[in-house]
């Protein structure tokens, strides 16, 4: 039983620190590499939809609604801009 318990203590003396190290390393290399992994998985994905994005606008029937909705958005943006003539006005009507 003594000779167990001697190899015990002798192999917790020398597996202790070997577990303490890797423990360390993990929390210092392996975890902020896991976060990084993340944050380029994200990067990836967001350059995916883009890309997914671009080849239905190179599309020829996509690109007639394409140019329809950006005719709307600038008529839209016209209701909300006040041309340089109008300013003056402007703030005669507002007060």
């Amino acid at each position: 039983m003594k000779v167990r318990s001697q190899y015990l203590l002798v192999m917790v003396v020398a597996w202790g620190p070997c577990l303490l190290v890797a423990a360390a390393s993990y929390a210092l290399v392996l975890r902020p590499q896991q976060a990084f992994r993340r944050e380029l998985e994200a990067k990836v994905a967001s350059y995916k939809q883009q890309y997914a994005r671009a080849l239905q606008a190179a599309k020829e029937k996509n690109q007639g609604v394409l140019a329809g909705e950006v005719e709307g958005l600038h008529d839209r943006v016209r209701d909300f801009v006040v041309g340089v003539q109008e300013a003056p006005s402007l703030s005669f009507q507002i007060g």
